[in-house]
């Protein structure tokens, strides 16, 4: 969330269409995942991980059409293209894909949280049946 307030407001890079919808997934897991972390509620899974799965799936579509720009079947904007990436570091890196690893990260940390509390809840029950 702050490297895409970082991008627009500082670099002031204008966000693209598809970049808008990234942020509407985006913006509403800092403060829920946050929030969760304080509380240690692990309730918010299902909820976060709608969230970074959409938010994961228009980023990878967001990278493919800068690298294949054929596949968007209508412009985002004449201003500002979403087949445009405004920079690629390293030869492969753009907004989109720093967008598409930080939703998959989520996802992914999401996945461990339960997983984590799985393995707890069966060391547990282990110890009271010892």
């Amino acid at each position: 969330m702050i490297g895409s307030l970082y991008f627009s407001e500082i670099a002031h890079l204008v966000p693209c269409e598809l970049c808008w919808y990234q942020r509407i997934a985006m913006y509403p897991l800092a403060p829920m995942l946050g929030i969760a972390a304080v509380r240690e509620d692990l309730g918010i899974r299902p909820y976060a991980w709608v969230l970074a799965a959409s938010g994961a799936l228009i980023a990878a579509y967001h990278y493919v059409i800068e690298w294949v720009p054929n596949l968007e079947a209508t412009a985002c904007s004449a201003e500002v293209p979403c087949t445009v990436p405004y920079f690629r570091e390293f030869g492969f890196v753009s907004i989109a894909f720093m967008a598409l690893c930080g939703f998959l990260a989520i996802a992914t940390l999401l996945y461990v949280a339960a997983y984590a509390r799985v393995n707890d809840r069966v060391d547990a029950a282990e110890e009271v049946v010892q």
